[in-house]
């Protein structure tokens, strides 16, 4: 199990009673991870990592 899903196990009720289910959270981490993941080597070969 990874640690999103061992915090994470039942849907997020947010403040103004919003249901959040719990894979759209566990996809936009996936994707914030990747998108970290491709941008460190872009930085370290002094590409434009900015944009």
């Amino acid at each position: 199990m990874n640690l999103i899903g061992m915090y994470l196990k039942v849907d997020m009720i947010t403040k103004y009673n919003f249901d959040i289910p719990i894979e759209s959270i566990k996809v936009n981490c996936l994707r914030l991870t990747n998108q970290l993941w491709k941008l460190i080597p872009m930085r370290e070969n002094n590409e434009d990592w900015h944009k």
